[in-house]
């Protein structure tokens, strides 16, 4: 097998070094596998031994080689012998010979003979060849697994020491181990010392790729050395030690927006008790039967997951859940669209459901459908209701067990009917979709009173109130005003975690005096904000519906807002008395918890100190990691990634020019300014704002900006929203952005054609 990819390898033009083959047929005089008859490893090693001749080899004076074993047996699927066989390496012409006999005795070593025994192998059936290679004088030399053997599978690991492989293999040298995320091209190394440069990382990578091709191999093992600029692939096989059965996708697509970086325990477990409360209820909504319900249970309970702290779409149980619409594979391009995901190809278990249901289920959704309008205002008057009742429950003298009955109250009234809003989504993803097919992508915006825009209309209001009259009474009264009714619509809102205007107010006084600091700069955000876009009565049947169903979007998007407010007070309020009792140190404690914890320790009132302290040690590590667009794993490789620490990450190329999804008209040039951490925000006045995703709270940010460029994103996401709405020239979904431009650089976008130009910073 190895001989046989080598010689497909430099076929293909892969720089292999220059080898011959010392065959078993002709080197081995008696065919004495037929006069095996027991498995003896000392009596079979003789036997071969004195019917092997070898002579006459090609080899060249002054030349050091790699002799290499090559048994026709190992690296298959099912069996692999990594390991059982002998390789000399370095070894000078004049023992060659040597050498060669030296691997075919290795074909009846102890360990083989076990091995076969085990596996139930015919040893009569096995031959062993040796391969004599050229010996590559290395700078430095490795191993590549194209997918990580601990079940990584879009992870590929480059081990690198310097010097010969050799001292690789047996420890002798120093290694640098890169951990190379294939879909998100960005990685991280254990090591230290950064051996490779990033284009030799770059074509090392690329060459992998190609060799896991031509040798058709869903994960391969390769060998390689380095000369200067030049790469050698010294042997390339299987391997068989990855069991892919049960690998599941993450993927932050659209889910990073809300979570983006790391998220808190407490707001982790919230979102899985969301997501499986409203996915549940939109498969009793459609489905409409108990027993298929409950074969699929893990399914609608399991749509979101966490590794290292951050937040991630289970893919494929999205894609399962798909299957209940009409035209499911149709309708998931249009999915995959709306919602950003760059990565299209997928593959999922087919949903337990007879067909007689699924027919049911495709009339079902498309009753919701017709009456989802209906509905979201049902759901809009429900949503007052319940905000009303939590004003007049809620207080700060409450006890714990109280809190709690206060939170399971307010969650069970709305996650009972919120999965109205996942047919609301699908119904605007649907309209948007065909509309944009008949060209009206720019009449996607204009929506009179879109709610995403009241608090920084609100807010900019209020900024005039300030400059004209300072902290008088009626700023006061304006500013109480405007926290009870937008005061958690702020920057990744959606996390417990943050501080939002309502639990610290003083974050909006610092926000109103960064808007008055240029009295011009805020008159004109004033009149952008204020000023009505002209309806254009040609709108289509396709778009009237596309806007219906984003501004209804929005609505419910910002009752959300309200809804993690509520639950955010609780919890706050639940710190308050904790503390007290001694439970936790200090109330952002709280937010290392999870809701069950919490709950369950309401009655056993136990410290919960050293569970706490373990954890910000462990969000420590979780911080000093690459957080990935996307992850491919089995169950093992999900649990390796946990813990990982001592991470360094870099992007795999500088560029100039780049392209994205054009989401609003404009062309600008300006300073760039970097946004990875909303902790850190600096001044975006008149700035380019470079980020991986936005939310609802970056309206705030975006009002005084020049532009904006996403890594993630769609036409539906809220930064193209809202930049249509302010006019802001926005790009989204660019690779590695956040990455590629630095704070200072120079930008100039075409927010038409989606196109970037870099000058970078001197």
């Amino acid at each position: 097998m190895k001989m046989k990819n080598l010689k497909i390898m430099r076929k293909a033009g892969i720089k292999v070094p220059d080898f011959f083959v010392i065959s078993w047929e002709d080197s081995v005089k008696n065919q004495i596998k037929d006069e095996i008859v027991e498995s003896d490893s000392e009596k079979l090693r003789q036997k071969l031994r004195e019917n092997i001749i070898i002579s006459n080899l090609p080899l060249k004076d002054n030349m050091r080689y790699a002799v290499r074993s090559s048994c026709n047996v190992e690296d298959s699927k099912t069996n692999s012998f990594a390991g059982m066989f002998d390789t000399f390496l370095n070894v000078d012409a004049k023992e060659v010979e040597k050498y060669a006999v030296s691997c075919m005795l290795s074909l009846y070593n102890d360990k083989v003979i076990e091995y076969c025994r085990s596996r139930n192998i015919d040893i009569k059936s096995m031959y062993m060849d040796v391969i004599v290679q050229e010996m590559v004088d290395a700078e430095l030399s490795g191993v590549i697994f194209t997918s990580n053997p601990q079940g990584i599978l879009n992870e590929m690991t480059i081990t690198v020491g310097e010097g010969l492989g050799e001292g690789i293999v047996s420890d002798k040298v120093d290694t640098v181990t890169y951990y190379y995320n294939v879909s998100d091209k960005k990685y991280y190394l254990d090591g230290e010392k950064d051996l490779l440069s990033l284009e030799m990382l770059e074509k090392i990578v690329n060459t992998a790729e190609k060799i896991k091709d031509i040798l058709n191999l869903d994960y391969a093992d390769i060998e390689f050395s380095i000369i200067g600029e030049e790469l050698f692939i010294l042997q390339a096989r299987r391997i068989t030690s990855i069991d892919d059965e049960d690998a599941v996708i993450y993927d932050n697509s659209n889910i990073v927006e809300s979570y983006p970086n790391i998220s808190l325990p407490l707001s982790i477990s919230f979102a899985k008790a969301v997501y499986s409360g409203v996915f549940t209820g939109l498969a009793k909504r459609i489905i409409r039967n108990e027993k298929i319900l409950a074969k699929n249970k893990d399914t609608f309970e399991n749509m979101v997951g966490d590794i290292n702290g951050a937040m991630y779409y289970k893919i494929d149980n999205w894609y399962k859940m798909l299957q209940i619409l009409p035209f499911s594979k149709k309708l998931i391009g249009i999915w995959q669209e709306m919602l950003g995901v760059k990565n299209k190809n997928y593959s999922y278990g087919k949903l337990d459901m007879p067909v007689f249901y699924k027919l049911k289920s495709v009339i079902n959704f498309c009753s919701e459908l017709c009456t989802v309008r209906t509905n979201m205002d049902k759901l809009n008057e429900e949503y007052k209701r319940v905000n009303s009742y939590f004003k007049n429950n809620f207080s700060k003298e409450l006890d714990n067990k109280q809190l709690k009955e206060l939170y399971g109250t307010i969650s069970q009234s709305l996650l009972k009917v919120w999965d109205i809003t996942l047919i609301n989504d699908m119904y605007a993803f649907l309209f948007t979709h065909f509309a944009k097919k008949r060209g009206n992508n720019e009449k996607i915006a204009g929506i009179k009173d879109i709610h995403s825009m009241k608090p920084a209309r609100e807010m900019i209001k209020l900024a005039m109130i300030y400059s004209k009259q300072g902290d008088s009474q009626a700023y006061k009264e304006e500013k109480s005003a405007y926290i009870e009714e937008y005061g958690d619509r702020v920057l990744e809102e959606l996390k417990l975690e943050t501080r939002t205007f309502r639990t610290n107010p003083e974050l909006l006084d610092l926000q109103i005096e960064k808007y008055v600091e240029d009295e011009q700069k805020l008159m004109n955000m004033y009149q952008n904000t204020t000023e009505e876009n002209e309806k254009d009565e040609r709108e289509d049947f396709f778009t009237r519906r596309a806007l219906i169903g984003i501004k209804n979007r929005e609505i419910s998007r910002l009752n959300r807002t309200g809804i993690f407010g509520m639950v955010r007070t609780i919890f706050d309020a639940i710190a308050e008395n904790f503390t007290k009792q001694g439970i936790i140190a200090e109330a952002g404690d709280i937010y290392y918890l999870s809701i069950e914890e919490i709950f369950d320790n309401i009655e056993k009132m136990e410290s919960k100190a050293e569970l706490i302290y373990k954890r910000k040690e462990l969000y420590k590590s979780y911080r000093t990691m690459p957080t990935y667009n996307r992850i491919i794993a089995t169950k093992d490789g999900i649990r390796s990634l946990i813990g990982m620490a001592k991470l360094r990450q870099k992007s795999i190329a500088e560029e100039r020019y780049m392209t994205g999804v054009p989401c609003s008209s404009g062309r600008v040039r300006a300073e760039a300014v970097v946004i990875e951490n909303m902790n850190d925000v600096v001044d975006v006045k008149d700035k380019i704002i470079i980020a991986k995703m936005t939310d609802p709270g970056w309206v705030f940010l975006l009002i005084s900006a020049k532009g904006i460029i996403t890594e993630k994103g769609s036409l539906l996401s809220h930064t193209a929203i809202i930049s249509r709405e302010l006019k802001l020239p926005s790009i989204v979904a660019v690779n590695n952005v956040t990455k590629l431009i630095k704070t200072g650089d120079i930008v100039e976008m075409d927010a038409s054609s989606g196109e970037i130009w870099i000058e970078k910073k001197q």
